[in-house]
């Protein structure tokens, strides 16, 4: 969706933002504050935000930001 709205953008740096966003957000889920908490009490906090933290998400992380990269090099 980036290489829409920003086109000029390279895949390689859609690719790493994916990828830092992601994992970030796996980190994310070891922080455990009430105002957190009560966000992934409900179903899109869940879905985006996830609640309980996993190394074995990790690959997926890079293939799907290695796959993305890809895709974005053969549109181009």
């Amino acid at each position: 969706m980036g290489a829409y709205i920003w086109p000029a953008v390279s895949p390689e740096w859609i690719a790493i933002a994916v990828c830092l966003t992601t994992c970030g957000l796996e980190f994310l889920q070891l922080w455990q504050p009430a105002w957190l908490q009560a966000i992934r009490a409900t179903l899109l906090g869940r879905l985006v935000l996830g609640n309980t933290f996993s190394w074995e998400d990790f690959p997926y992380y890079f293939v799907g930001s290695g796959l993305g990269w890809l895709g974005l090099r053969w549109l181009k």
